[in-house]
C-alpha cells in the first residue's frame, strides 16, 4: 500500500516536471490548483538553484531523471518488474542491471502519461466537449500539454501509436508474457481451456501490438473507476472532517465525471457518484469480453 502511494506520488511529480517543460519559458496558471502546484514547484527549483545553477528548464529536466532514478531504485528493491498495462496481459521484464529497472520506471511513467491522455480524451467524449468543466477538468487539460492543445485526431492518432511503442518495447523486451487468465473466465469452464483457447504463438506480433494496444487505451476505463472508488472514500472522509476545500474539489471531479448522467438526490444524499461507479464498473466488465472477441478474430479471418 505505502509502495503503491510513493509509486504514485513520483509518477504524479513527473507529470508536473513534464508539463513545466513543455509550457513556454513565460505563462500565466488561472486555475487554483494548477498555480498552487506550481507555486511549490518554483520554490523548490529557487530553492536546488541555490546549490546548482542551472536554468530551470535544466532543473526539471534533472529532477525527472532523478525521480525515475529513484522509482527504479524502489522497483528494485521490492522486485516489482511486473507490468500489465491492461487487465489481459501482464509482462515479466529483466532486471539484470540498473539501466533495465530504470525502463521499468520509465516504461511505467509512460503507460501512466498515456492514461492522463487517454482520459483526457475520453471525458472530452463522455461529457461531449473538448472543453471540460470545472478546475479539475482544466487541470487534466493542462496535464496533457502540450498534446492536449492539437486538435483531437492528432491526439488519438498520438495515443494509439504511444501505446502501439510501449507494447511493442514490452513484448520485445520481456523475459515472460503472460494473459491472467482467472480474469478471462467468460464462457470458459477451467484455466486449461483458457490457456488452449488464448495462445501468443496464434497470433503474429503485429497482430498482437494492435490488440494489446487498443486494449490498452480502453484500459483507462478501469482506471477512472479506480479514481471514482477513492474519490468516494475520500468524500465519505471529507465529510467526517468538515473540510470544505476537499469536499469542494471533490465535488468538482464527480461534475467531470458525471457528464450527461442526472443527479439523484436523497435528501441531502447525492448517488450520483454511486451511479458513475456503476457505469465505469460495467463499462471495464466488457474489456475481458471485447479481448476475447479480438482475439478470436483473426484466428477466424485466417481459419
Amino acid at each position: 500500500m505505502l509502495f503503491g502511494l510513493i509509486h504514485a506520488l513520483i509518477q504524479f511529480i513527473c507529470v508536473v516536471l513534464l508539463v513545466r517543460l513543455a509550457l513556454p519559458s513565460r505563462y500565466l496558471l488561472l486555475n487554483p490548483y494548477a498555480a498552487a502546484l506550481d507555486r511549490l514547484l518554483a520554490r523548490s527549483l529557487q530553492t536546488i538553484h541555490t546549490a546548482f545553477p542551472f536554468p530551470s528548464k535544466v532543473l526539471c529536466f534533472l529532477l525527472f531523471v532523478l525521480l525515475l532514478c529513484t522509482d527504479a531504485v524502489m522497483l528494485s528493491r521490492l522486485g516489482a518488474n511486473v507490468l500489465a498495462p491492461t487487465v489481459c496481459l501482464q509482462v515479466l521484464l529483466p532486471t539484470d542491471t540498473f539501466v533495465q529497472w530504470l525502463l521499468i520506471a520509465f516504461f511505467s511513467f509512460f503507460n501512466h502519461y498515456l492514461m492522463v491522455l487517454a482520459a483526457y480524451l475520453a471525458l472530452c467524449a463522455w461529457n461531449r466537449s473538448r472543453q471540460l468543466p470545472g478546475y479539475s477538468g482544466d487541470l487534466l487539460r493542462l496535464a496533457g500539454h502540450p498534446f492536449t492543445r492539437f486538435p483531437i485526431v492528432v491526439q488519438v492518432i498520438a495515443v494509439l501509436l504511444g501505446a502501439a511503442a510501449l507494447v511493442t518495447a514490452l513484448l520485445l523486451s520481456a523475459k515472460v508474457v503472460e494473459m491472467p487468465f482467472e480474469k478471462l473466465l467468460v464462457a470458459v469452464n477451467s484455466p486449461q481451456q483458457m490457456k488452449a483457447l488464448f495462445s501468443f504463438t496464434a497470433l503474429a506480433l503485429p497482430v498482437q501490438i494492435i490488440l494489446f494496444a487498443s486494449l490498452t487505451v480502453l484500459h483507462v476505463v478501469a482506471e477512472l473507476h479506480h479514481l471514482t472508488s477513492t474519490l468516494i472514500f475520500f468524500a465519505i472522509l471529507s465529510f467526517f472532517v468538515r473540510s470544505s476545500s476537499l469536499s469542494f474539489f471533490i465535488t468538482d471531479v464527480f461534475r467531470l465525471l458525471k457528464g450527461p448522467l442526472p443527479d439523484i438526490r436523497i435528501g441531502f444524499l447525492n448517488l450520483t457518484p454511486i451511479l458513475i461507479l456503476i457505469v465505469l464498473a460495467v463499462l471495464s466488465g466488457f474489456l475481458p469480453i471485447l479481448f476475447i472477441a479480438l482475439f478470436k478474430l483473426p484466428l477466424m479471418i485466417g481459419g
